[in-house]
C-alpha cells in the first residue's frame, strides 16, 4: 500500500496523542518490510488490510 504522509488516520493520532505518525516506516534493514503507520517512539505500529492487499495465506480458501 502506498500511503501518502497526511492521511486521516495520521492527523486523528496526532490530534489526540500528540505523537507524529510516520507513513510507510521501515522496521527491518534486510528487507524491503514497512508498516503502513508507525509510532516508533512508542513501538506502536498501523497496518491497513496488509494481508488482502498482499494475498496473504490466511485469506485464501
Amino acid at each position: 500500500m502506498t500511503t501518502p504522509g497526511y492521511s486521516p488516520l495520521s492527523a486523528l493520532i496526532l490530534k489526540h496523542t500528540g505523537e507524529e505518525v510516520v507513513a510507510e516506516y521501515r522496521f527491518h534493514p534486510g528487507r524491503d518490510w514497512r508498516f503502513d503507520f508507525a509510532i516508533p517512539s512508542r513501538r506502536v505500529a498501523v497496518e491497513v488490510e496488509g494481508g488482502a492487499f498482499n494475498g496473504g495465506r490466511h485469506i485464501r480458501p
